[in-house]
């Protein structure tokens, strides 16, 4: 407020909801729908040094003051190249997808094709690289995702877990986002095997030979602590036995 001190209520908040970047699980979900980005609602969002108004007045393709302008394609008074654009064209994503999208008219608008209509250029989800989106790809053949954690088997790095030389925890630790890990048939027990902790990883844990892998909590834990349920991370476990928990209970993973 202090740089805009005349500025209304209404104009903060149209400031703040132009920074915001769509997250399609936020959807309907929360005010915005996305994140806010607050950097850009401040006024001179690509850190350049003057301000976007400014930056939008040059004009994109020309240089002002030594300065390269920005597009504004959707006339909202953030420049395109601090709006989310996840393939770094110079062209925010509801512009790159359709050309109709208000004030969009830009050259190189509606280029880019959403198959799955979330919102992100399928050319931004396309791990194999083939020029169609993976939710789309997945949807026509179903065998692309055997583990059912929505990326494409063959882009997913697969991390092997030996019940002899390894600890499943370990691996889970050294995971990132979206990695395969498969778990070579044996029972698993002791420090490392139980009270399995994903810390928020979207990760696929199965066993190679279904049904042949036992996790033994010995009566003193738990197999897997997943957590608070969010709608944004998809992790799977299938083909894995869990055993002598701390209720006594058995249970298996994906029968």
């Amino acid at each position: 407020m202090s740089k805009y001190p005349t500025w209304t209520y209404q104009q903060v908040r149209e400031r703040v909801l132009n920074s915001v970047r769509p997250v399609p699980a936020l959807k309907d979900k929360t005010a915005t729908g996305g994140v806010v980005n607050a950097v850009a609602a401040l006024g001179d969002c690509n850190v350049n040094g003057r301000e976007d108004e400014n930056d939008i007045a040059c004009g994109g393709g020309n240089t002002c003051g030594g300065i390269p302008g920005s597009y504004d394609s959707n006339a909202n008074g953030t420049p395109d190249d601090c709006q989310w654009d996840c393939n770094a064209n110079g062209i925010h994503d509801p512009c790159d997808i359709d050309c109709q999208v208000t004030g969009c008219n830009v050259s190189g608008c509606g280029t880019s094709d959403d198959c799955d209509q979330n919102g992100v250029p399928d050319d931004c989800e396309d791990c194999d690289g083939n020029g169609t989106g993976d939710a789309c790809e997945i949807e026509a053949n179903p065998e692309l995702d055997m583990d059912w954690n929505r990326i494409i088997d063959t882009c997913q790095n697969v991390l092997h877990v030996s019940s002899e030389y390894g600890d499943i925890q370990s691996v889970i630790d050294t995971a990132e986002d979206g990695d395969a890990i498969v778990l070579a048939a044996g029972t698993y027990r002791g420090f490392g095997n139980k009270n399995l902790n994903f810390h928020g990883k979207a990760l696929t844990i199965r066993c190679e030979s279904i049904g042949d892998c036992e996790i033994d909590c010995e009566h003193a834990g738990r197999g897997f602590l997943l957590g608070t349920y969010d709608p944004r991370i998809s992790s799977v476990i299938y083909g894995v036995k869990v055993e002598n928990c701390a209720g006594g209970s058995a249970s298996s993973a994906g029968d």
